[in-house]
């Protein structure tokens, strides 16, 4: 069992903050409620790791936790994450924190050419460790917390300051360490704003009439009111496709709402809202959004052509995804304005030296 501190008292987090304040990188990874037992996102704990020692923070017991966010916030810290944009995200959405010098490992491995860019298929190439995977379905928010679960916790970074070695290493071989740390710095500028679904990011919603889209939306919005209410994930209180059958077939009546089958028992007690809703529903229209699609005249589209046959060139020579080398996005904006700017200065300096 691996050796770590719990830290559950603001004199913990402290005394752990003189500690990391003298760290030069740190591994870190959060565990999260994400509407898969309870109502809501959040934060349950955070793990940190040294490259001696580790802590397992306990976000919901502590609730204010700005000795960590100082050293996230550290430009002077290397914060190592795996696959970080949802941590990142989480993060700045709870406490508007936006950790700086942040070293991924998932981007790493993307810039090596590694097909398995999972952590425990990383850890088992590198350090011949099996990553405990029963326990990333489990309830965060439980206290307390197991010790299998506080050791799969620690598990996820204990390595993280190894493997960022072994990584960097490698890429530096190859003359690809300053490409993945220009990637670093725009992760940690882009937008980290969480996003809530939509009835519009629900499963099959493109393919239901202009008046079904509407009831959907109804019922979406109240599930999500409901499942506040009752605490418990909005599947729960009506399942995926429980809400495609109820927006194609809807109970006819108050008293069919009120004895409705295979739901969580607050839709029964809400009948007459839900009726309402079903009936405010079918008074209105929302039309599919339509997709956008890019026009290009003959000379883009011959730009287009042959910047995709450089790109895919390249990316045979170099062994690693062509979508690393030139996003779509990239692509299209190059082929329409003629011009790159778009490009980090890495992508210049790569395709100004192939042939």
């Amino acid at each position: 069992m691996e050796e770590y501190t719990f830290i559950d008292s603001q004199e913990g987090l402290e005394e752990a903050h003189r500690h990391w304040s003298k760290c030069k990188i740190l591994g870190i990874d959060l565990e999260c409620e994400n509407n898969l037992h309870y109502y809501g996102t959040y934060i349950s704990i955070i793990q940190v790791s040294s490259r001696e020692r580790h802590w397992i923070v306990d976000v919901l017991a502590l609730q204010q936790i700005e000795p960590l966010l100082t050293i996230l916030e550290d430009p002077h810290i290397e914060k190592i994450f795996h696959d970080s944009s949802f941590d990142l995200m989480m993060l700045y959405h709870q406490f508007r924190c936006r950790p700086n010098n942040i070293f991924d490992t998932q981007i790493a491995a993307h810039f090596l050419g590694k097909k398995e860019l999972g952590l425990g298929a990383l850890l088992k190439e590198f350090f011949g460790v099996e990553k405990q995977n029963h326990f990333q379905m489990v309830d965060w928010t439980k206290r307390p917390l197991t010790e299998g679960m506080l050791s799969y916790a620690v598990g996820d970074t204990k390595y993280l300051p190894r493997l960022r070695d072994i990584l960097s290493e490698d890429l530096l071989k190859l003359c690809r360490l300053s490409w993945v740390q220009e990637e670093f710095s725009v992760v940690e500028t882009k937008g980290l704003i969480y996003l809530e679904k939509t009835f519009m990011d629900f499963p099959g919603s493109s393919f239901f009439t202009d008046l079904e889209r509407s009831v959907l939306q109804h019922l979406f919005e109240l599930r999500k009111k409901m499942a506040k209410e009752a605490n418990k994930p909005p599947y729960f209180v009506i399942s995926t496709k429980r809400l495609t059958e109820l927006v194609k077939n809807p109970p006819k009546s108050i008293d069919e709402w009120k004895n409705i089958r295979g739901v969580h028992p607050i839709v029964r007690k809400n009948a007459r809202m839900l009726y309402d809703a079903v009936e405010e529903g079918r008074k209105c229209a929302i039309p599919k959004i339509p997709i956008k699609k890019v026009h290009y005249t003959p000379k883009q589209s011959e730009r287009l052509k042959k910047l995709s046959e450089i790109r895919d060139a390249a990316a045979v020579k170099l062994g690693i995804q062509k979508h690393l080398l030139l996003s779509k996005e990239q692509m299209q904006d190059i082929a329409l304005t003629g011009h790159v700017n778009c490009l980090r200065n890495w992508q210049r300096e790569l395709f100004a030296s192939l042939p």
